[in-house]
């Protein structure tokens, strides 16, 4: 003897796949826009950086890159939040880096 579910149940049932296979194809969809071009999967690395008196955010930025330093005082301005290019001694910058 096979039980049938009330048609309530059913429903439930239903939804309930269906949002489980919408998280399924969300999480894939965030696990490809991680993916690089090449398929590979980037991390960011973020050192922290300790300002001494006499530096200079272009400084600490070219010691950080093998790149544009214009690109890198823009991402290490944008992670700290600085509104312009004054730091301060003592103050700790976090620096991130691609890995």
């Amino acid at each position: 003897m096979t039980r049938h579910l009330a048609l309530p149940t059913r429903v439930i049932v239903i939804i309930s796949t269906v949002a489980v296979a919408l998280m399924l194809l969300l999480a894939s969809q965030v696990q490809a826009a991680g993916d690089d071009a090449n398929g590979e999967v980037t991390s960011v690395v973020v050192a922290e950086y300790m300002v001494r008196s006499g530096d200079t955010l272009w400084g600490i930025a070219a010691e950080y890159t093998d790149d544009d330093v214009r690109t890198m005082v823009g991402i290490i301005s944008e992670r700290n939040g600085l509104t312009s290019s004054i730091i301060h001694a003592g103050q700790v910058l976090e620096i991130p880096a691609e890995s």
